[in-house]
Parts: structure tokens; C-alpha cells; sequence
């Protein structure tokens, strides 16, 4: 599975209610033996009400740009929240279905 396959989807709960669009995805870094390079795991999707594109990393709260892009797209991201992986219940592999929770599943906004 490629980060484009998440990205720009709806998320819906386990009723079929939409939750919001996937804006991008979090992973995890582990590492494994020293001679190896290290593992990316996907451990979220970022969930936003709206579908207003890309965060460009401002959602990280430490990167540096511009503060009027910042502001904007903070303002155009608020509410934005985090899905846990183990929370998906399914991802259809046709790209105009939509991404289901699991029972009880909730987004948990961000700081």
C-alpha cells in the first residue's frame, strides 16, 4: 500500500457516517540490526472535515516558514485529527471507496 492509496479518501465510522478526508499519514520509525536501514510503519492517518489539500508540514507545530502561510493553513486545518492504524477496519481497494473504522473508533484531535 502507497501513502496515495489513503490520501484524499473519505474516513467513515463503523455506521457509514463520514468522518472526515485523509490528509496524510503518520508512521513510526523502528529500527532494526545496525547494518540495516531503519523501518517506516504506519501508525495513523491525519483526518480532516475538510478537503483542502496539503498541511506542507505545518501540522508538525515545529516548522519554520512564512507566518501567513502557517496561519492559513491552520486556520484551514482546524479540527484536524489523528486515526490510529489498528483503528482502520478496512481499506477497499478501489480508490473511490471509503476508508471504514472499526466499532467504537474515534479520531483523536490533535494538539
Amino acid at each position: 500500500m502507497r501513502a496515495g492509496d489513503l490520501i484524499g479518501r473519505t474516513i467513515v465510522d463503523a455506521h457509514g457516517r463520514p468522518v472526515g478526508v485523509c490528509t496524510d499519514i503518520r508512521c513510526e520509525v523502528r529500527e532494526g540490526p545496525a547494518d540495516t536501514a531503519p523501518e517506516l510503519t504506519l501508525s495513523g492517518l491525519l483526518v480532516s472535515r475538510r478537503h483542502t489539500g496539503s498541511l506542507l508540514g505545518y501540522e508538525r507545530g515545529r516548522t519554520e516558514g512564512p507566518w501567513l502561510v502557517s496561519a492559513l493553513v491552520r486556520w484551514l486545518h482546524r479540527g484536524l485529527a489523528v486515526v490510529r492504524w489498528e483503528d482502520v477496519a478496512d481499506v477497499p481497494e478501489e480508490h473511490d471507496r471509503d476508508i471504514s473504522l472499526r466499532p467504537g473508533a474515534q479520531p483523536q484531535a490533535l494538539d
